[in-house]
C-alpha cells in the first residue's frame, strides 16, 4: 500500500515578528481526511508539537522539532510520497531547509509542496529547491488524491502528470510545466470533519503557543476551525482569493453545529477559534449557526481570529452572537478614511455602518477589536493620521482595542504589483522584511513620494502613546473598570501560588 506523510514544519521567528502561534493544523488535516475516506495510508509529522524546541541560528531561531529529530520521524515511517505546508511567504526558506534535511535520509521519497506561499510562487520555489517534485497550486485535496493515485509504486514515480490540474511539475527535461487551474470544491461538506485520529489533541488543547482568550477562559480547552473557503472581495493588501479563489463557498450551518457539538462531545473543547476570511459572508447561514448553536443547547465561547465585516451587523444578529456565546467580535476596518477605503483598498466599507457596529457591540457587551492598516501607496500621512485618530475614538467612546499594522507587499498581490512598477519596495521580499513589516510600530518596506518608512515609524509610535493614555483615561474616569481590573490581576498573581 502506498504511504503518505504530510508535515507541518518547524518556524522560523526573527527578533521583530509577530510570537508564534499553534493551532491544529488544518490543512494538513482535511488533505488528510480526503486521502483516507479513498483508503489511502496516510500520516501527519507536526513539528509544531512534540519534541518541541527552541534553537537559535545566526539573526533568528527556529522553533518546533529539531532536525535530527525530524529525520529520525521520517525514517521512521518510511513513506512513498511526503507533503510539505508551505503557509507563508515568511516561512519559505524554512520550509526549502525541511525539504533538504528529509532528501538526505529518504532520497528518493517524493516530495509535494503546497499552501498559500507554493500558489503565488511556485515556479521560483522549484527554482530554489531542485529537490521539490512537485507544487500543488490552491486547493488540494482532490489534487494531492490523484497524485497519489498516479503513482507507481514499482517505479517510485508519478504517471500522466500532466492530465492532473492544478500543479506544476518537471518534465522529461526538467522544464517547469503548469497544468490546467483546478476547479474549487463547491460543497464543502463532502470534506467531512477533519482528521483529528491522526494528531495527538491533547497537545494543541493546552498548548502554550495556542490563541489567547479573554480573562476568565483561559483554562479551558480550546481549539481552531474553518467553515468557509473564498473571498468576493478585492482589498488591494490581501491574497486569500489567489489560493482559495474568488467564489465564497461554505459547510453547511448543520455541518458546521454537529462538528462543533462532535468537538465538545468528544474532547471537551470549550472554545473555538474561528478562521474563517467570511465567516459571515451568508449572512442566514451565519443567523442559522447561531441559532442552532443555541437552540441545542451547546456551551461554548467563540470568536473570529481573522476579522469579519462591520456592515453585516444588526443587533438582533449581536445579541445572537452573544447568546450564542461570542467573548470577542474582531472586525477588519483597515482605514479610518473614507478615501482610501474607496479609492486605494478597495474595501467597499462605510465608515458610519463601523461606528454603527461598534456602538451596538458595546450595548449588548461584546468586547471589539478592530484591524487598521496604514502605509499604502496612494494614501498621505494626513490620511494615515485619520486612521489612528480614528483607533483611538473607537477606544475612549466604545472601549474597542485596535491594532495597526503595516501594508505589506505579499507576492501576487494588487499591492505587490503596484509597489514593483513604481519602485516603492525598499527591501528584498525575503522571509525576516516580511516578518518584520507586518507587525505594528515596525518599519515600512514600502517609500512612496508622499511617505518613507521613517514616517509609519513615528506614527505607529505615537498612536501606541495615544492608546496607552486612552486607556489610562478610562481607568480614571471609571474607577469600577480600575477596581476590576485590579482584582483580577491579584487573582491571576496568586492562583497557584504556595505562600510561607
Amino acid at each position: 500500500m502506498k504511504k503518505v506523510l504530510l508535515i507541518n514544519p518547524p518556524r522560523n521567528h526573527y527578533s521583530n515578528s509577530n510570537q508564534l502561534v499553534i493551532g491544529l493544523p488544518l490543512g494538513l488535516m482535511n488533505l488528510a481526511k480526503y486521502l483516507q475516506r479513498h483508503s489511502i495510508s496516510v500520516s501527519i509529522l507536526d513539528c509544531l508539537v512534540g519534541s518541541f524546541e527552541v534553537q537559535q541560528k545566526d539573526n533568528h531561531v527556529v522553533q518546533g522539532m529539531p532536525f535530527n529529530e525530524l529525520q529520525r520521524r521520517v525514517s521512521l515511517a518510511d513513506p512513498d510520497i511526503i507533503g510539505i505546508a508551505f503557509p507563508f511567504s515568511t516561512q519559505y526558506d524554512i520550509c526549502v531547509e525541511t525539504v533538504k534535511i528529509i532528501k538526505q535520509v529518504l532520497p528518493h521519497v517524493r516530495i509535494i509542496a503546497g499552501g498559500a506561499h507554493v500558489t503565488v510562487a511556485a515556479e521560483d520555489l522549484m527554482r530554489a529547491s531542485s529537490q521539490i517534485d512537485i507544487c500543488v497550486i490552491g486547493e488540494g485535496e482532490r489534487t494531492l488524491y490523484e497524485l497519489v493515485d498516479n503513482y507507481s509504486s514499482r517505479n517510485k514515480n508519478f504517471t500522466s502528470l500532466d492530465k492532473i490540474n492544478g500543479i506544476v511539475f518537471r518534465d522529461a527535461h526538467g522544464n517547469l510545466q503548469r497544468t490546467k487551474p483546478r476547479e474549487n470544491i463547491m460543497d464543502l461538506d463532502e470534506l467531512g470533519y477533519p482528521a483529528y485520529d491522526l494528531v495527538d489533541m491533547e497537545k494543541y488543547l493546552h498548548n502554550e503557543y495556542s490563541y489567547g482568550r479573554p480573562p476568565g477562559l483561559e483554562s479551558v480547552n480550546r481549539i481552531n476551525m474553518i467553515t468557509s473557503r473564498g473571498c468576493p472581495f478585492n482589498c488591494v493588501f490581501c491574497s486569500i482569493h489567489l489560493s482559495m479563489g474568488r467564489k465564497w463557498r461554505s459547510q453547511s450551518a448543520e455541518h458546521v453545529v454537529s462538528h462543533i457539538e462532535f468537538l465538545v462531545k468528544n474532547f471537551g473543547v470549550k472554545y473555538f477559534h474561528f478562521e474563517d476570511d467570511n465567516l459571515s459572508c451568508d449572512v442566514n447561514r451565519f443567523d442559522r449557526i447561531m441559532d442552532m448553536i443555541v437552540e441545542w443547547g451547546i456551551k461554548i465561547n467563540w470568536d473570529n481570529q481573522n476579522g469579519m465585516r462591520a456592515d453585516r451587523w444588526t443587533y438582533e444578529r449581536l445579541l445572537k452572537a452573544k447568546k450564542s456565546g461570542c467573548s470577542l467580535l474582531n472586525i477588519a476596518i483597515e482605514s479610518g478614511n473614507q478615501e482610501v477605503l474607496d479609492l486605494i483598498i478597495g474595501k467597499k466599507l462605510k465608515l458610519k455602518d463601523v461606528l454603527t457596529t461598534v456602538k451596538m457591540a458595546k450595548k449588548v457587551g461584546i468586547p471589539v477589536f478592530a484591524f487598521f492598516v496604514i502605509g499604502f501607496p496612494g494614501e498621505t500621512i494626513a490620511q494615515m493620521k485619520q486612521t489612528l485618530n480614528f483607533s483611538i475614538k473607537l477606544r475612549i467612546l466604545y472601549n474597542a482595542s485596535s491594532a495597526v499594522m503595516v501594508a505589506t507587499p505579499f507576492l501576487g498581490t494588487r499591492l505587490h504589483k503596484i509597489c514593483v512598477e513604481n519602485g516603492y519596495i525598499t527591501k528584498p521580499i525575503d522571509p525576516q522584511n516580511i516578518a518584520n513589516a507586518t507587525l505594528d510600530n515596525t518599519d515600512s518596506i514600502i517609500r512612496t513620494p508622499l511617505f518613507g518608512p521613517e514616517d509609519i515609524k513615528l506614527l505607529s509610535m505615537w498612536h501606541s502613546r495615544q492608546m496607552s493614555m486612552a486607556r489610562y483615561a478610562r481607568l480614571l474616569f471609571n474607577p469600577k473598570v480600575a477596581f476590576r481590573k485590579t482584582v483580577n490581576k491579584c487573582q491571576h498573581f496568586l492562583k497557584g501560588r504556595d505562600f510561607v
